[in-house]
């Protein structure tokens, strides 16, 4: 692999790290710092980004099928657990609502943490027509737009606001202004090989100084978390500011990224994740113990490495099988 890529294995292992360490009840220094993990795992996607070559349904159908049927596989393993469990202990069942709200990815109702594949979801459908959008923009171009879509995301979110009926509101707050929202990282996403190392510093030195304004008119105070449902202004600024920032270190850091652990993490990302949320449940008991997230997120993320190996030789075992 070359550098660059590598250097993408390493921005996607810090996103993963970062998502899964604020699931362990992180403490309140850790929450704030971390908000950038999703907005950076987005920007580290439309990096990735290449010109169609087959159409956009079959581009469409190809991203759905990666990013869906392995969450859908997961949920459907997650449901049969807990099932076995309800039964064993007589814990509550699962409700028909929070599986259903699951499988669509649904912030609420579901078991939590899979709304972000309904993110990744529709970015990976939409940055198709933000590349048409802003294929031969500039620098400064790319800045001012990433800007102006901050802008016209407070207006969508007045507007949203301002509808009576609750379905259609709730729709909007979990389609539109998340896709209008993300789509500032993605447009960064885009262009960023394409900036200059000064023209970073110029970006990054812009969005912190918008931060730094935000701040100062809201009696500097820093929660991104304020701001992350559905992502606007201070979330969606450092979500740029984290991401440009990290980029902008790649000529730096990019010649100790080439190890076996980030290539792993990276390529396994998706599946790491989903399956984190399991130890997550299952130590929800201590989930509550001051002084212990470090032995919290130990647990956690050695439970999803297991869980995802032991999946992995199940998928091989299963597919010698058949071919038998």
């Amino acid at each position: 692999m070359t550098q660059r890529e590598t250097y993408i294995d390493f921005l996607r292992t810090i996103g993963l790290i970062l998502l899964i360490g604020v699931h362990v009840n992180a403490p309140e220094w850790y929450v704030p710092m971390r908000s950038f993990d999703v907005p950076l795992m987005v920007f580290v996607s439309s990096i990735c980004y290449r010109p169609l070559k087959n159409g956009y349904l079959a581009y469409g159908w190809k991203r759905f099928k990666r990013i869906y049927y392995p969450v859908a596989t997961f949920l459907v393993i997650f449901f049969i657990l807990w099932a076995l469990y309800s039964q064993l202990t007589g814990a509550p069942h699962m409700k028909l609502t929070t599986m259903a709200g699951s499988f669509l990815l649904l912030n609420w109702p579901s078991i939590g943490y899979v709304w972000i594949m309904r993110v990744f979801l529709m970015m990976a459908l939409i940055v198709p027509l933000l590349y048409v959008c802003v294929r031969k923009a500039g620098m400064t171009v790319t800045t001012l737009a990433v800007l102006a879509i901050i802008g016209v995301q407070y207006f969508l979110i007045q507007g949203a606001s301002a509808i009576d009926n609750k379905i259609v509101r709730y729709v909007a707050d979990e389609t539109v202004l998340y896709a209008v929202g993300y789509s500032t990282v993605a447009v960064l996403g885009l262009k960023i090989r394409e900036f200059t190392q000064c023209g970073l510093y110029v970006f990054i030195a812009v969005t912190a100084g918008c931060i730094l304004l935000f701040m100062s008119q809201h009696g500097w105070s820093f929660d991104p978390q304020d701001y992350k449902y559905p992502p606007q202004s201070l979330y969606l600024l450092y979500g740029l500011f984290g991401s440009a920032t990290l980029w902008s270190l790649r000529p730096v850091l990019g010649r100790y990224t080439g190890g076996q652990v980030f290539r792993y993490f990276s390529e396994n990302s998706m599946w790491i994740y989903l399956w984190h949320i399991i130890p997550v449940y299952a130590i929800a008991p201590i989930a509550e113990m001051p002084d212990m997230w470090v032995g919290r997120y130990v647990i956690v993320m050695s439970g999803a490495l297991m869980l995802n190996y032991a999946y992995q030789q199940t998928c091989r075992c299963f597919k010698r099988l058949i071919a038998r």
